[in-house]
């Protein structure tokens, strides 16, 4: 597997698994990019306002999802705080979705980069999304800090 071949994200990291490759097979490197394509043009059809995902290639195989929180210091008010964590739960549906139905999974890097099963790997989804409403919930909305006086 080699030096790290993923980046890590703020949430969790799922990545293309390469354990289940068969270095031997000439066509190894087509199932990689059909799998990148195939979730790039997932992701381009959805929406996801305040969570930004991106796919990103890694160093030297594979690929790996990158989730970062896209929403400012506070929300404009509590309806569009509904609105995101009504996003975080399409994009725990992205992420089941695609450990179901690819070679994706929670991938720790590092110098051998170590792969989690399909349990595993649901159970960092389940942690990563309750991390995300965490986050949501605690954020303020602009009424709250006007009250506080902050604004």
């Amino acid at each position: 597997m080699g030096t790290i071949n993923y980046f890590t994200s703020d949430y969790i990291t799922l990545g293309y698994n390469t354990n289940n490759i068969n270095y031997d097979d000439e066509f190894y490197s087509d199932d990689i990019n059909f799998e990148f394509d195939e979730i790039a043009a997932i992701l381009r059809n959805e929406f996801f306002y305040y969570f930004h995902i991106t796919l990103k290639p890694g160093y030297y195989e594979g690929f790996s999802i990158d989730i970062e929180n896209n929403f400012k210091y506070c929300f404009d008010n509590y309806g569009e705080k509904l609105q995101a964590l009504k996003e975080v739960t399409r994009i725990k549906n992205f992420m089941l979705y695609i450990i179901d139905n690819f070679n994706v999974s929670v991938v720790f890097p590092g110098w051998c980069t170590g792969y989690g099963d399909y349990k595993e790997t649901t159970q960092k989804i389940n942690a990563a999304i309750k991390e995300m409403k965490s986050e949501i919930k605690t954020t303020p909305t602009y009424y709250n800090l006007k009250i506080a006086g902050e604004v």
